[in-house]
């Protein structure tokens, strides 16, 4: 088996092709809805929650066959008809035209794969097995989904802004000094506060921690 490249990528704006309009193609069209894709769906047919996407005006949707021109101008394509002839038609074009293309349910037609994802704000664990064992992949997200406590996102948020103030506060400092710092905030129990809901208490006490450890105890700011 061919090892894969883990790579996350800022699909934001993007042209993306979703060929066919069924159960499993919504799936793939909520994720990139959900990742601001611009995103064009073409199928013959289309089901309801397709249609329902394409009433908000969250996707375009094109009711007719597959044309090999619907490459043209696209980043990214996701095949989903379920018709093994019409995906590997669709797959020849998108190569011969240098675009990544994915064929649901056939690892040998891709050139990336769309992970199972466990999500808690900016956090995300993708799990994949190259395709070879989605139902596995499904088993260990739950696994992980489990373990991730849904407080993590507004942890991560109140981790981001410290960082943002420690490299504004040590432009001028070293690397080791900013990591330093950066580990004194990792150590604080206001993870442990989150998880018990006083996001409030967490964040001032990552402001008293901030003002002791990149000021001073008397406040230098002043």
């Amino acid at each position: 088996m061919t090892a894969l490249f883990p790579i996350f990528v800022n699909i934001e704006h993007c042209p993306v092709l979703v060929v066919g309009a069924g159960t499993v193609a919504a799936r793939k069209v909520r994720l990139l809805i959900r990742s601001s894709a611009v995103v064009t769906v073409v199928a013959p047919r289309v089901c309801d929650e397709i249609r329902d996407f394409e009433m908000c005006s969250q996707i375009e949707v094109v009711n007719r066959k597959f044309q090999p021109s619907d490459i043209d101008g696209k980043r990214l394509v996701i095949v989903a008809t379920g018709a093994p002839k019409i995906n590997e038609t669709i797959v020849q074009c998108c190569r011969e035209r240098g675009v990544w293309v994915n064929t649901v349910d056939d690892p040998n037609g891709c050139d990336f794969h769309v992970p199972a994802v466990v999500q808690r704000g900016a956090i995300q664990v993708a799990i994949s097995s190259g395709g070879t064992a989605p139902a596995l992949s499904r088993i260990l997200k739950e696994e992980i989904a489990a373990f991730l406590k849904p407080s993590l996102g507004a942890y991560a948020e109140i981790v981001a802004d410290a960082r943002c103030r420690i490299k504004a506060a040590l432009a001028n400092s070293g690397a080791d000094e900013r990591s330093k710092a950066m580990d004194t905030v990792l150590a604080s129990d206001a993870r442990s506060l989150v998880e018990s809901g006083d996001e409030a208490g967490a964040w001032q006490l990552i402001d008293s921690l901030l003002d002791y450890v990149l000021f001073g105890a008397g406040d230098k700011r002043a």
